[in-house]
C-alpha cells in the first residue's frame, strides 16, 4: 500500500536521525492519552482504533483494500507509550501491513518498518513476509479490537483502495 511506500523511503532518509524522548501519557485513560496523542504524535487523517497499556493503534488514511480470497488489507500503526523491544530494536514506532481473515478470526503481518521514536523517526528497520502465518486472535484483546473495526471497514463506509 501508499503508506507503506513512504514509509521503506522514510527509513533510507531517517537513518540515526535523533529526537527527543517523547514522555509516556501521565494517566493511561481516556484524557491522558488523548492529550498524549495531541502533544507528541503527527496523526494526519490516521484513525484511531484501540488504546492499551502499551500503545496507540491507527489505521491508515488509505483504508482497507479487499483481496480475491475475501481477506481484507490494512496498514495498521502502533505507537508505544515506552520503548519495546522489536528485533534490534527498542522501538517505539511500527508500522504493519495486516491481511485479515474475518470468517476466521485471524491475522498475518505481511510487512512490518519498526522505528526508535515516534512518528517514523531515528533508526529503523524493515521486513516483508507475503507467506507469513495465520494467527487466531484474541476478538477481547486490542488486537482483536482492531481487527472488529477492520472487518467493519467495508460496511460502515470506509473507502476501499
Amino acid at each position: 500500500m501508499k503508506t507503506f511506500a513512504i514509509a521503506l523511503f522514510a527509513i533510507a532518509v531517517a537513518g540515526a536521525a535523533a529526537a527527543e524522548p517523547v514522555p509516556p501519557p501521565a494517566t493511561i485513560d481516556d484524557a491522558g492519552v488523548t492529550a498524549w496523542i495531541k502533544a507528541y504524535l503527527k496523526t494526519d487523517r490516521w484513525t484511531l482504533i484501540a488504546a492499551d497499556g502499551a500503545a496507540v493503534v491507527f489505521g491508515s488514511p488509505d483504508g482497507v483494500r479487499q483481496e480475491a480470497e475475501k481477506t481484507i488489507t490494512a496498514q495498521i500503526r502502533h505507537e508505544y507509550y515506552r520503548p519495546v523491544q522489536l528485533g534490534d530494536l527498542n522501538a517505539r514506532y511500527n508500522l504493519q501491513t495486516w491481511n485479515v481473515d474475518c470468517t476466521g478470526q485471524r491475522v498475518r503481518v505481511l510487512d512490518m518498518a519498526i522505528f526508535e521514536d515516534n512518528n517514523l523517526t531515528g533508526r529503523s528497520q524493515a521486513r516483508s513476509s507475503p507467506n507469513a502465518e495465520w494467527k487466531a486472535v484474541d476478538i477481547s484483546s486490542t488486537k482483536g479490537r482492531t481487527v472488529k473495526r477492520i472487518c467493519e471497514a467495508p460496511t460502515t463506509g470506509q473507502r476501499l483502495k
